[in-house]
Order: structure tokens, then sequence, then C-alpha cells
């Protein structure tokens, strides 16, 4: 088969692939989808020989999903409450917007009969208009209810996402976002952390106070602020109680081990001897010379200084309004601070790489027991801060 018969079938089999798939998802009720793929192979060229199947697909797809999405209303558009009322408002964006998609690349003509294809389109902003107001009079009204009253945070939060919801379908005035402002805060919960140490080690105030802070802010995901210490005058939902069990310091340590390196290298000439220990002569008479070697040797001295830290702990959580606790996660660690150095007598090349890295290096100072601490409770500090986001607090 020639090339180009062969590229042309290629297509023409590409083609009705792609219009049976359009025509499955029509007919399993994926309008949506269906009109997504009729639109893609439409806007390069809609007159094209090859796109005139997509045109009535289109058609059937859009009015079976305008039809499917106005049943919907009709169920839903004259319930009062707030769920309808937003799935009215949503249902109006999905009908308006299928429309818009269209728009751009009619008209478009039946090819069964040459007539245009007339896609009842509506003006829907009228509608949307009056149900955002709907919309913003029901979620302003119950944020303006529940700042009066003493509820759970849980009812401030979800009328906090109400509001956001508002704001992404009509800009929020300045009183408005001062309501959203109020709302928010009071649906905020606020915990302080407690530090209990039962290990058998004293607490440097150093320490104890870089545990405390947990974070780099107070912070703790979009609806807990923690603070190290409570605040006079300042409403507490939750206690982070950090319960220290044990802590255990190693001793400072210098190991070292001895390696060798060896080597044969050429040292010169010597006569030539035979088994009696007598020089060998040539055939001139001249005394064969023959290379002398001699060993060479390297001491590498490799030494760590080695010092540990081990924490052991609990993070426990109390609902500080109904004392149950909310979480507790036991927690541990081991700091360790390793330093290789190293010296050498003998010959340096035959020192590899690798350990001449080590000769280059020089002892440092052991870290201060505190030092180990704060490194060891940084890492603890991390994981607390972890294990409270989790939490819906």
């Amino acid at each position: 088969m020639p090339k180009s018969l062969g590229l042309l079938a290629l297509l023409l089999l590409v083609g009705c692939t792609t219009v049976r798939s359009t025509q499955k998802k029509l007919n399993s009720g994926d309008y949506d989808a269906a009109i997504e793929k009729a639109l893609k192979e439409l806007r390069p060229n809609k007159t094209k020989k090859s796109a005139q199947d997509y045109v009535l697909l289109l058609h059937e797809a859009f009015l079976k999903a305008q039809e499917r999405d106005h049943r919907a209303l009709d169920k839903v558009q004259d319930n009062p409450e707030l769920a309808q009322r937003k799935q009215t408002y949503q249902l109006l964006n999905t009908l308006d917007q299928r429309q818009e998609k269209i728009r751009p690349i009619l008209p478009m003509m039946n090819p069964e009969n040459g007539r245009e294809i007339v896609f009842p389109f509506e003006d829907y902003s009228t509608q949307r208009q009056a149900v955002s107001n709907q919309l913003a009079s029901l979620i302003l009204n119950q944020a303006e209810d529940i700042l009066g009253k003493n509820l759970s945070y849980y009812w401030y939060r979800e009328n906090y996402k109400e509001l956001q919801y508002l704001e992404k379908i009509r800009p929020l005035d300045q009183n408005t976002q001062a309501l959203a402002r109020q709302v928010y805060e009071k649906g905020v919960g606020y915990g302080y952390g407690r530090l209990i140490n039962q290990s058998d080690q004293v607490l440097p105030k150093a320490v104890a106070k870089a545990l405390l802070r947990v974070g780099p802010s107070e912070n703790i995901g979009p609806w807990f602020r923690y603070h190290p210490q409570p605040q006079e005058e300042r409403k507490y939902h939750f206690e982070a109680q950090m319960t220290i069990n044990e802590i255990g310091l190693s001793p400072e340590t210098l190991r070292e081990q001895i390696i060798t390196r060896e080597k044969q290298v050429k040292d010169g000439t010597q006569p030539l001897r035979d088994s009696n220990n007598r020089i060998v002569l040539d055939s001139l008479g001249e005394v064969i010379e023959v290379d002398r070697f001699k060993k060479v040797t390297a001491t590498i001295y490799k030494k760590q200084q080695h010092k540990a830290a081990y924490v052991q702990m609990e993070l426990k959580v109390v609902n500080l309004q109904s004392g149950f606790t909310v979480t507790t996660i036991p927690l541990e660690t081991t700091w360790v601070f390793d330093h290789y150095f190293a010296d050498y007598k003998g010959e340096k090349d035959l020192i590899e790489e690798d350990l001449w890295a080590l000769i280059e290096e020089r002892q440092r100072p052991f870290p201060s027991d505190t030092q180990m601490l704060l490194d060891a409770f940084g890492e603890l500090r991390l994981d607390i801060h972890q294990a409270l986001l989790k939490l819906e607090l």
C-alpha cells in the first residue's frame, strides 16, 4: 500500500475512534465531556468535512445537558434554605458557562440540510443576581446571629467558610469584611504549652524555653493559635502537656583506628647474584644490574569524636473545656555528634583521597550538654508542631 494511502487510512481510523468516543459519552449521560470533545474538534475549523459529525453531537449534548440541569433547577429554586440556594446558584452558573463555551464558534450549519442550527441560549444574569442577593442575606444574617451567641467554635468556622464562599461569588464590602474577621476570630482555638520534667536530669532554662516555643510562629494551621505560656485574659481551649520521661547524655569519647598502608618502591639498582651469592656477569664480562626495591609505609591514625543525647517524652493534648484527652503521642529522638579527623606518619603518597580529607580536618570542641539537648529537642519540636497541625483543634 502506498504511504499516502496508509496515512489516510490511519487518519480516518483515528477520526472514527474519536467520534465513537464522543458518542459513547453522550449516550452515557456525560454530556459536558461530550461537549468538550466536540468543541476540541470544531474549534480549529468547524467547516471541514471531518468535523461535521461533531456539529450534531455538540447540539444534542447541549440540549440534553441544559434540559437535565433545568430539571434539577426546578426542584431547588423555590427552596429558601442555604444549601438549596447554593445549589441553585451553581446550576445557573453551569447553564450560563456551558453557553459561553459554545458561543464563540456560532453559527453552525446542519451538515444534513445546510440550515443554521439553533442553540436556545438564555440570559441567566438576573436570576443569578437574585440568588446571589439571597445567599448574601442568609449568610450575613447567620454571621450576625452567631456572633451574639457563645457557641462552639465549630459554628464560627462553618460560617466563615460560607463567608469565603460568598466572597468568591461577589465582592465583600468593608463592613462585611470586618464581620468576617470577627467570625474568624471566634472560630480560632487557643492553646498553650506546659512542660513536665519527670527525668532525673535538671533541664537548662534555655532548653525548656526553646521546647515550649514549638514552631516558628504562634499559628498552627488556619484555626489554632499556640502560646508557649498562657497569657492573661485569654480564654484557652487546649493545653499541650509535654512530659519528659528520660534524658540521657553519653560521655565525650575519642576513639582511634590505626590504618596501615605499605608498598614496594624502586630504590636504585644492585648487582644480580646467583644462588651462591656470586655476582652474575653477562657475555661481555660486565656486571648485570637489577632494580633494587624497598618497602615504604604510612600509618594513619583515624579518630572519631562522639557524643550523644537521648530524649524520650510524651505529648498529651487536653481539651480544657471538656477535660478530655484529645491525643497522646510518644516521642523520642537521639541526637548524635560525630566528627572524624586523622593524623599520619610515613609516606603521604600512600594515603587515599578520602583518608587525606580526614587528615585536613582538625579536632573540634565537643558541644556542651546544653547544646546537645537544644539540638535534640529541636527535632522533637518539629514532631510536636506536626502532631498539633494534624489535630482538628
